[in-house]
């Protein structure tokens, strides 16, 4: 987790005439797949004329920039920026990824700006669909504790023998999760506890975001999130576990709920692998009474081939079994690939056919 938010050793120097230039590194990917989407009945997806479509989906390609600079005493000035690149319309969002500013020392790091929380990145690897239409985030996390803040002041400590620790503050702003009104500001605090040893890491991290409203009492209250991830690695094979628990009391009685996510990965030849994973969403409870038909399952099946040490090609199968009154769909939340939500009980699914590159 450390080395995503510093690993800024390598910059190349930019040479312009008569104007002293910092180093920097461009980096990104192109996450490039055709879909083939069944929303689960024969009714209309919304937006089309059929219960299924195809399309190219653009899975969070990214264009970035970053760089270090020296201070001396110890001292290093780091910063990236970083924006995604939708390649299957030509739009592009410009440094709407992670993009900081930040200072770093034997006494850690520290960054400011948009930024994942500690939260996010305790279980990232865990994804083997990360960024794709089988992504699990529609169910771990309700969507909005796996979404990326603004105005987010975040420390990662060094590291201690194979453990660390990272925190960070989101003051009072009108941060876009969530947006049930125009007038709701909201505030987060985000922390977790990270270890990792030979082939095996594991992680706990809590997150509570703090919802407000200048005109609707309804819409304020609390969404935390506390969970447990693990990862575990021998010869071919990784498997990594996720236990989350949700609560939310914005609106009225709390809610709660918990989830689980499985994930495996198999290195079948020197560039092939195949990937499993498997999400489960516990009935809520309101008031401590269960919300009958609210949990949902979800499976993803699919095949890595490298063919580049930059550039590999995948294939994947998903499904979701929604319970009668659940309502998840596919596809990370922001993304451009999958249906987000569904028809009450609808379980829809999806087969994809993609290519990735990173620079």
């Amino acid at each position: 987790m450390q080395k995503k938010i510093i690993a800024l050793a390598i910059a190349s120097a930019l040479a312009v005439p008569a104007v002293a230039m910092a180093e920097a590194t461009v980096y990104g990917q192109m996450n490039m797949a055709y879909e083939v989407i069944d929303n689960g009945a024969d009714t209309a997806l919304v937006g089309t004329a059929a219960d299924s479509t195809s399309n190219v989906s653009s899975n969070k390609s990214r264009l970035g920039f970053k760089g270090t600079e020296d201070l001396g005493n110890g001292l290093t000035f780091l910063w990236q920026m970083e924006g995604e690149v939708m390649g299957d319309t030509g739009a592009n969002s410009l440094f709407s990824r992670n993009t900081f500013a930040g200072l770093s020392n034997e006494y850690g790091t520290g960054v400011w700006g948009n930024h994942d929380t500690p939260y996010k990145m305790a279980s990232g690897k865990t994804n083997v669909f990360k960024d794709t239409v089988a992504d699990n985030r529609t169910i771990m996390g309700a969507g909005l504790h796996e979404a990326r803040l603004s105005d987010v002041a975040a420390y990662i400590s060094p590291d201690f023998s194979g453990f660390n620790f990272a925190a960070a503050y989101v003051g009072k702003n009108d941060n876009t999760l969530p947006t049930p009104a125009a007038s709701t500001i909201m505030s987060a605090t985000s922390i977790s506890a990270n270890y990792a040893r030979d082939n095996y890491t594991v992680s706990v991290a809590n997150q509570t975001i703090t919802q407000e409203d200048k005109a609707v009492v309804a819409n304020e209250g609390d969404l935390t999130a506390t969970k447990l991830a693990g990862t575990y690695s021998m010869d071919m094979f990784t498997v990594a576990l996720v236990y989350e628990m949700l609560s939310s009391d914005v609106g009225g009685p709390k809610t709660e709920n918990d989830n689980v996510y499985l994930s495996a990965k198999f290195k079948a030849t020197d560039k092939g692998t195949v990937k499993f994973g498997y999400t489960s969403a516990g009935e809520s409870k309101t008031g401590g009474a269960t919300n009958a038909g609210s949990g949902a399952t979800q499976v993803a099946l699919g095949y890595d081939h490298k063919l580049t040490d930059n550039t590999s090609v995948y294939a994947l199968y998903t499904s979701v079994d929604n319970d009668t009154a659940a309502t998840f769909g596919l596809g990370s939340k922001g993304s451009t690939a999958g249906i987000k939500t569904v028809a009450a009980g609808l379980d829809p699914n999806a087969i994809a056919i993609g290519m990735r590159m990173s620079f």
